[in-house]
């Protein structure tokens, strides 16, 4: 029974890959084919995997780059058939054509795939307009994070015209340090230039949204007081995640699993989350939230900048979290904080375009 399942493991990686050269394959005759008239722009790596946090991202920078630039043609390359469009690409790409990389948290050496192909993607064009949509960076201060931090500083210097856009204040000055020869800009993450707070919905009950995961710092036991805790308010408590059932393909396939997401955050009182878009979400829904960090700097960079909004907490496991709740709880539907409107920082990625 072993031998049968890993023989049919291979056997489905092989037909995935492929189904993913041929798809890449495909793609490539079919720009090549075309008459170009327009710019052209390809983001490189949308997710494919279950990740909803990563694929809000991707929603959020095409959304971006569609209003910021409606007559350019946008090309959309997803992190499974990346490898094989680089391989197969050759000359298809111009030295006009401009290269985006999918934004988030796996600038490093934690998420080893993403890291891989980003690196084998920017080594490829070194002579192309190529930008980072807002990340994270996070090293290990091992000596596998060494290790890796080294071979992506030896990719990236390949590039002649890189810019690495961080996300909160801390990989900005991370990025400064490691990337000399690249420019390096501070915007929100991409996700809060998303308003999805529309249409209002009638809200019941705790969201509890907590990582499971190798990012997480809250363990069974603070999950157990949280959910002991939000029974005191609630009667409905839903637990979930930001992972939807399988991989996610496809703009169609994303937009609904992240309609679905969006609606259920809506339909909450409360939002209890360890996840960084498990706060966002809650941000851009005007849904009242309470977040703690997880083993990185991304959650806590990032409330900086929506700690204005009254209805978003920061809060460590030994704060006084019933008294959060009490407080979050007593907030009007009407007298919750506008959304905070982010252009000014993200003119600074539409300005890269035009130099």
């Amino acid at each position: 029974m072993k031998l049968f399942r890993r023989l049919k493991y291979k056997f489905n990686l092989l037909e995935r890959r492929l189904s993913n050269s041929l798809e890449a394959k495909r793609l490539v005759k079919k720009l090549s084919d075309k008459n170009h008239n327009r710019r052209r722009i390809f983001l490189f790596q949308t997710p494919t995997h279950s990740n909803i946090g990563d694929h809000g991202i991707a929603e959020a920078e095409i959304q971006f780059l569609k209003k910021s630039f409606p007559n350019d043609q946008l090309v959309e390359i997803n992190q499974s058939i990346q490898p094989y469009f680089v391989k197969y690409v050759g000359n298809t790409i111009r030295k006009d054509d401009i290269l985006l990389l999918h934004g988030g948290g796996n600038l490093g050496n934690q998420y080893m795939y993403e890291e891989n192909t980003r690196r084998l993607t920017v080594a490829a064009f070194p002579d192309n307009k190529m930008i980072l949509f807002p990340q994270t960076i996070y090293y290990s201060s091992d000596e596998k994070g060494h290790a890796e931090l080294t071979k992506t500083k030896e990719a990236f210097s390949k590039s002649t015209r890189l810019t690495l856009i961080a996300r909160e204040e801390t990989s900005f000055v991370v990025m400064r340090e490691c990337f000399p020869n690249a420019k390096i800009l501070l915007t929100p993450d991409i996700v809060l230039s998303m308003d999805m707070s529309r249409p209002k919905l009638i809200r019941e009950g705790l969201l509890m949204v907590m990582r499971s995961d190798q990012e997480r710092i809250l363990n069974e036991e603070n999950h157990l007081f949280l959910k002991e805790l939000g029974e005191k308010y609630f009667d409905k408590i839903i637990s979930s995640d930001m992972h939807y059932s399988r991989g996610v393909a496809g703009s169609k396939g994303r937009r609904e699993v992240l309609g679905f997401k969006f609606k259920q955050f809506k339909s909450a009182k409360l939002v209890i989350t360890d996840r960084l878009h498990g706060m966002v979400f809650a941000a851009i829904t005007q849904t009242p939230c309470i977040a703690f960090s997880n083993y990185n700097q991304k959650v806590a960079g990032t409330y900086d900048w929506i700690k204005k909004l009254n209805y978003v907490r920061f809060v460590k496991i030994d704060s006084n979290i019933e008294k959060e709740i009490e407080s979050l709880l007593s907030i009007k539907e009407t007298d919750l904080s506008p959304l905070i409107d982010f252009d000014s920082f993200f003119q600074g990625i539409v300005d890269e375009f035009n130099l």
